[in-house]
């Protein structure tokens, strides 16, 4: 594959400080955006300013894209299986599992960025996150204290965004095309990839990140000291407490009027506490009834924390998990820190296929600009069954309908700074080099 170039590759590091980029970009326009809602949301679905600002000159594309070059292989778009990043087994030496290390015997990571899509089409970053509860609302598969479950983001190419980005984020598929070339020659198993098509039948055009599991359970405090300590424990007998009869010379079926108290005394309902600021750092651990959905038969957690992942919003705050609907939400220009693992299942009874699962499990992740399309907090309510009616299903068709709709070929060149379009330049291999660099070879 032809190399996109790159002004100062820096081989030895994988890791990107991305507060010095300058890419955060705020708010500015809280005007409620129309047409399709967050759930089926797909990039130049819907027009906004705030979009159509991040193509002005010397804007968040501009910067994301000379910064994501000067890279090297720290950006996945500019790194190579075999070149920069190599298979190498974990775990058990009888495990089949493999991850990828880099020139430097160390755990390859690498950076990408994309703009998150909507629910319908994977990304999910609610208390339920991945699992799969089952068909059966009213019996569904229980999340436990022990069920791994993670948030998952598919992320598409930017909206309206100029040649050099579209290439980068084509070369970032790729790479991971070429990581799957290299793995194809000795396998015949089913495969769930890292990359996916927004479009059914289409080519790759997104992403599928994994975040790590978002609850844990505490760990046990060493059983030694604390069967040493109960053994210093005195313990002194006493009488058994019995309770006294409350009526005294006047008896309280007499009494007429009760005092007046409010219903939070009378009927209290006691909710988790928000942490406070000092509270909330990286591997804090929170009440899981704090996500906005929690409820419903599918949980049955009872030990199991909220953990606090290395997600970072624009202003540099960390994003707690309550809030993942809201600073996460579909449209939202992330650049994200990726390992990549690879899990082999083999079947239990020696019939039917290895499965490969391919994750790309993020590390750290940071929004460098904002989102528009509006939100409500999500319900405790089960996303399985018949929940998605033929709105939302029309909705979907519609948002597929209007990435179809893009002219990927027709060029761009001569637009004005900020102005919303739909139609893209993506030059292929044919049309020779392009604005700040070259694609890599098209898929085959």
């Amino acid at each position: 594959m032809s190399k996109i170039v790159s002004h100062d590759p820096r081989d030895s590091s994988m890791c990107v400080s991305i507060s010095s980029l300058g890419l955060f970009q705020s708010f500015r326009d809280s005007k409620a955006t129309h047409g399709m809602s967050s759930y089926s949301y797909l990039p130049n679905s819907v027009a906004h300013p705030l979009f159509a600002d991040r193509t002005r000159p010397n804007g968040v594309y501009d910067r994301l894209a000379k910064s994501f070059m000067d890279m090297g292989p720290a950006a996945l778009a500019n790194a190579e299986v075999n070149e920069h990043f190599f298979r190498h087994n974990f775990g058990e030496s009888w495990s089949t599992n493999y991850s990828y290390w880099d020139c430097n015997s160390l755990q390859f990571s690498a950076n990408v960025f994309s703009k998150v899509v909507g629910q319908a089409f994977g990304t999910y970053a609610g208390a339920q996150g991945n699992h799969y509860a089952g068909r059966d609302p009213k019996n569904p598969i229980k999340i436990t204290d022990s069920t791994k479950v993670k948030c998952t983001f598919v992320l598409g190419c930017p909206t309206n965004a100029p040649a050099s980005i579209q290439n980068l984020f084509y070369n970032q598929i790729c790479t991971l095309d070429g990581m799957r070339d290299v793995d194809r020659i000795e396998e015949q198993v089913d495969v769930k990839e890292i990359v996916k098509s927004l479009r059914s039948g289409g080519e790759a055009d997104a992403l599928v990140l994994t975040g790590e599991p978002l609850y844990t359970v505490m760990k046990k405090e060493n059983g030694k000291k604390q069967s040493e300590s109960q053994r210093k424990t005195v313990v002194h007998p006493r009488s058994k407490l019995a309770k006294r009869t409350v009526d005294g010379d006047l008896k309280l079926v007499d009494v007429e009027v009760t005092l007046d108290l409010p219903d939070s005394i009378v009927n209290p309902v006691v909710g988790p506490a928000i942490p406070k600021q000092h509270e909330i750092y990286l591997g804090a651990e929170y009440d899981h009834r704090l996500m906005p959905d929690f409820g419903g038969p599918v949980f049955t957690l009872d030990k199991a924390k909220l953990v606090q992942p290395n997600w970072q919003n624009v202003k540099n705050d960390f994003i707690t998990p309550w809030m993942n609907y809201d600073q996460l939400r579909p449209g939202v220009l992330v650049v994200t820190n990726i390992g990549i693992r690879v899990y082999v299942l083999t079947p239990k009874y020696g019939s039917g296929n290895i499965k490969k699962i391919y994750h790309a499990t993020i590390n750290s992740m940071k929004v460098v600009a904002e989102s528009p399309i509006p939100v409500t907090p999500p319900s405790a309510i089960s996303r399985q069954g018949k929940s998605l009616k033929a709105t939302v299903e029309k909705e979907v068709s519609a948002a597929a309908s209007a990435l179809d709709a893009i002219v990927w070929r027709e060029t761009t060149s001569g637009r004005e700074p900020g102005e919303s379009v739909c139609a893209v330049d993506v030059p292929t291999e044919r049309d020779g080099a392009v604005a700040d660099g070259k694609r890599k070879k098209q898929r085959k």
